[in-house]
């Protein structure tokens, strides 16, 4: 059965008095007047491929459906052009396969475009995820959507994205203010979005500030730092932080767990970090979060920032990112916070992931599946344990 407002406009959802989303409502007389998604899995498929989705759906819905405390996610990374109409049946078929009232969202982490800004990529990305309503959308961009073709006489290969342009890509492009209680800190990407039926905010940290020279060395300002703290004083939601690039700048080894084919391993040396500059890292600021402790973290112009989250009483469960097209596993200084990096749906058989957070196994619970029909299933615990 069908809701209507007053002009008779279809409803396609239903708030309780806290405005919290039903899945379910019911008349007077107990009857079921509404229900989303129709109460149902689906569970048709016409290629393999959409029935590997299904398999890995199904074992993703049944952790999270025994547990309301995990957080649902779906995560994509690194597209590199591939939003695109050849890939659009994908989440068309998401768009019915997910039950979006149980879902937190789905989450793009950035590299839309193929090298460079460009509207002709980032439009194909809007009508790609169209099925998908932007309530449970979370895009965020990344370095190769923030720059632009090289300066004539440059050396570099690339500039820096104008402000003007970083405004377009932002409103028009990456706009998260359809998901529940958006706040932008500036215009370069840094914000939050809260869904209240998990009980998580998600921080994105996004650091595009540049100053040239080399144009490509991205800055932690005073603007950034303090819009991170801001994000990571909320001491009521649990946290999850979002970016593009991993966050810990001083980490030199990481965790390359079980897919492709490959065993679990230990990959030594330093990868590429939110901040670009190991002086600058946000590595300590992350772990005392967790910890609810108090301390200092110094900008790039050598100015001192103090927080204090003594008073939290929520958790910093993980950060999630892409960028390096590999999956890794990193933790923070107190072995406490993993950051989990996704490898690129771009190439290969274009994986994507049903991520689970499970506060209850203190846990990510990760299916990464692609169009070779594979299905590579590994656990990411909340605290670094020894391989």
């Amino acid at each position: 059965m069908a809701v209507y407002d007053i002009i008779g406009t279809e409803l396609s959802a239903l708030y309780d008095m806290d405005g919290s989303v039903l899945s379910v409502a019911y008349d007077l007389s107990g009857e079921v007047i509404f229900e989303t998604g129709g109460g149902s899995d689906y569970d048709q498929y016409d290629t393999e491929y959409q029935h590997t989705i299904l398999i890995a759906r199904d074992a993703w819905k049944t952790e999270y459906r025994a547990d309301n405390t995990v957080i649902p996610l779906i995560v994509h990374t690194d597209q590199h052009r591939y939003l695109n109409n050849a890939n659009k049946p994908t989440f068309d078929y998401l768009a019915k396969a997910v039950r979006w009232d149980e879902a937190s969202a789905i989450v793009g982490l950035g590299d839309v475009c193929g090298a460079v800004y460009g509207v002709t990529d980032l439009s194909n990305m809007l009508n790609c995820l169209s099925s998908i309503a932007k309530s449970s959308q979370i895009n965020i961009a990344g370095n190769h959507d923030t720059q632009l073709n090289k300066e004539e006489g440059s050396s570099y290969a690339y500039a820096p994205l104008t402000d003007e342009l970083f405004h377009v890509l932002q409103n028009t492009y990456f706009d998260n203010s359809a998901y529940g209680q958006n706040v932008r800190y500036g215009f370069k990407g840094m914000e939050s979005v809260v869904d209240e039926s998990h009980n998580v905010k998600y921080c994105i940290f996004a650091v595009w500030y540049t100053r040239g020279n080399p144009w490509y060395k991205y800055y932690l300002t005073a603007e950034a730092v303090d819009a991170m703290i801001a994000m990571l004083s909320d001491g009521v939601h649990d946290l999850v932080v979002l970016s593009h690039i991993q966050p810990y700048g001083k980490r030199s080894t990481w965790i390359a767990p079980a897919v492709d084919g490959s065993e679990q391993s230990i990959v030594t040396g330093t990868r590429a970090h939110i901040a670009y500059t190991n002086e600058y890292a946000i590595d300590q600021l992350l772990a005392d979060r967790q910890a609810k402790r108090s301390g200092t973290i110094t900008d790039c112009d050598g100015v001192a920032h103090n927080y204090d989250f003594s008073n939290c009483s929520s958790d910093l469960l993980c950060c999630l990112n892409g960028h390096s097209h590999a999956d890794r596993i990193g933790y923070s200084p107190d072995n406490t916070v993993p950051s989990v990096t996704f490898d690129a749906y771009r190439y290969d058989n274009v994986p994507m992931y049903f991520v689970n957070i499970n506060r209850t196994l203190k846990r990510l619970n990760i299916w990464k599946f692609d169009e070779g029909n594979n299905i590579y299933n590994f656990q990411v615990p909340f605290e670094e344990v020894t391989i």
